[in-house]
């Protein structure tokens, strides 16, 4: 009698969806509470089997198991639905149907109808529209959820308003877990991870058997009580990642350009060998695009600041374009962080003297144009003990080729490479036995140190790096929650700011004291990428600047607090500058 009472659950469907449907339930302990089959138009009557691993789900005939059981969950594809319904449709007569597709345009094709307006609409705008008459109520495990009536909806605009008009009257559809992947359902262990679906119908009692099926697998269920809701669930499934699209194309569209610029900055003008596009030059415009993404990040607050100030209004109401562009700062902000720890990879493999001689200091050392290999350390110098104290020394190279004398008088010898330059060579003890060793003057060797622009641009990159993964940390749904809005305002605002600001003097250390040789280092007067990239970033912090000191922060400070807004117009609509939130025109 006991087990009579139990809710007999069929899954019709043997796909990698429905079996991870069966193996959920049986792993969370909800077939204590439920009896659940699969259900096969492929099994004969009077037989039923078991999958492997599935040992506690057996699979039954189509026919046999309908009508004994009091939830049907379509696992099947959304083409399947219409045969499906054809051929058992009236079989679910008082029954609750669970919807689990997510058509494709094909799928509304086959169907016979198409897809609504929700799958074409901003799904994050569209959820701010309900905000405020959402009437929420929160229990130990689980949420439910109540959304406004609004217009009704064509059965056409998802597959679950197609079945609901498909379907006997009687036959309550629920549209949920669509939104879980079958990988998710198989391995997913519903004690350790968090995993939550919605139930959407038209009928409460039906939203709610479903809610207490994904309640007993272990999952946070939300009930909507309005099964048009289900087009906003099959359209949310087929988008890619909404919020990062136009953000990675315009940062994608930002290193195309910036790269061609260093392209023919360098190697068409500069004559820099072809090869170093592969990485110098990739390092030099992935640095550029980083600090852009953070003017694009923190350019558009500053626009609203400077527009409530000249507006006089302490609440303006955004246009589309910049309202889009505030919801994606924090992709801007993330992606800008991506190409930063690129560039910081970058830079590692290519901090050396040959890329970056401007960095390091240079010495006086000893120069052997030929000498036996054996002589040699692991960095390619003369093994201590072998020549004077004092001297460091180095092993001619291809780049240069140092000339010796047997006089002890200076000499002046050119030197070959990409340009003209002359070194002071000496013959040093001629009796010693390395014979011909010489001086050179003003040479970088493997063992020069950084110079005061090489310490400081390292250090002011490295601590924007860090403020950077600092910000990225804090804002996780995992951790924003827990900070308070002083907390939040010094990591998110302060902590930014400083960011942008050590980043730009990290660029500016590394060009700006080149800029003046103009004729020497600009060819073609091309100016160089330290110049280009600064200068937006130096007009974002002269227009914060300007924002925080007197007079103009204490003028923001009175329009936002009231004591000098703008008053409107007799007759004026006193909402016309009040909504927060831009409505999208249709």
């Amino acid at each position: 009698m006991e087990q009579r009472a139990r809710k007999q659950v069929l899954i019709v469907g043997m796909g990698a969806f429905a079996q991870g449907l069966a193996s959920l339930a049986s792993r969370s302990g909800a077939t204590a509470s439920y009896d659940v089959a699969m259900g096969s138009r492929r099994m004969l009557p009077g037989r039923s089997g078991l999958l492997p691993g599935l040992e506690d789900t057996p699979v039954r005939c189509l026919e046999e198991a309908l009508p004994e059981a009091d939830m049907v969950i379509l696992a099947l594809p959304a083409s399947g639905l219409p045969d499906f319904v054809s051929s058992y449709g009236q079989q679910l007569s008082g029954k609750v149907v669970v919807d689990v597709t997510n058509p494709w345009k094909s799928d509304y094709a086959k169907l016979g109808c198409t897809a609504g307006p929700d799958c074409d609409v901003d799904l994050e705008n569209k959820d701010v529209e309900y905000k405020d008459q959402l009437d929420t109520t929160d229990t130990s495990s689980s949420w439910s959820t109540k959304m406004p009536p609004g217009p009704p909806k064509s059965t056409s605009s998802s597959s679950a308003t197609w079945l609901a008009g498909a379907l006997p009257s009687s036959a309550a559809v629920v549209k949920s877990f669509s939104n879980l992947s079958a990988y998710t359902l198989i391995h997913g262990d519903p004690l350790t991870e968090h995993m939550k679906s919605v139930a959407a119908s038209d009928s409460h009692q039906a939203a709610q058997a479903a809610a207490e099926l994904g309640r007993a697998m272990g999952l946070e269920m939300r009930i909507v009580a309005s099964l048009s809701y289900a087009a906003t669930l099959e359209a949310r499934q087929h988008s890619l990642l909404p919020a990062w699209q136009w953000p990675t194309w315009l940062m994608a569209t930002t290193w195309l350009l910036v790269h061609t610029y260093s392209f023919i900055r360098y190697n068409y003008y500069g004559n820099a060998a072809w090869y170093t596009v592969i990485l110098w030059i990739t390092n030099k415009s992935i640095g550029w695009v980083s600090l852009w993404g953070m003017v694009y990040t923190y350019l558009p607050g500053v626009l609203v600041c400077w527009w409530q100030l000249l507006a006089r209004r302490p609440v303006v109401r955004l246009p589309c374009w910049l309202k889009a562009w505030m919801d994606a700062r924090k992709p801007l902000g993330l992606l800008s962080l991506f190409t930063m720890l690129l560039h910081l990879l970058f830079s590692t493999f290519l901090w050396m003297p040959s890329y970056y001689s401007k960095l390091w200091d240079k010495t006086d050392v000893a120069v052997v144009p030929t000498i036996n290999s054996t002589g040699l350390d692991a960095f390619g110098l003369i093994k201590g003990g072998k020549v004077p104290p004092g001297l460091q020394v180095i092993f001619a190279d291809d780049a240069y080729t140092y000339s010796t004398t047997n006089s002890t008088t200076m000499s002046t010898w050119p030197v070959s490479g990409p340009r003209k330059q002359t070194v002071a060579v000496a013959a040093l003890n001629a009796s010693h036995p390395l014979e011909m060793l010489t001086t050179a003057t003003n040479i970088i060797t493997l063992r020069s140190k950084l110079n005061w622009i090489g310490e400081s641009s390292t250090l002011l990159g490295i601590i924007s790096g860090v403020l950077m993964g600092v910000i990225a940390l804090t804002s996780m749904p995992s951790i924003t929650p827990k900070m308070n809005w002083r907390e939040w305002r010094l990591l998110q605002s302060r902590a930014g700011w400083l960011a942008v600001c050590t980043a730009t003097v990290h660029v500016l250390l590394l060009g700006a004291p080149w800029w003046p040789a103009a004729k020497e280092d600009w060819p073609a007067m091309i100016p160089t990428i330290t110049l280009m990239s600064t200068i937006p970033p130096m007009i974002l912090l002269l227009l914060k600047g300007m924002l925080v000191l007197p007079p103009i922060c204490i003028m923001l400070s009175r329009v936002r607090s009231g004591k000098w807004a703008c008053r409107d117009d007799a007759g004026a609509d006193p909402l016309a500058h009040t909504a927060v939130f831009a409505i999208k025109q249709h």
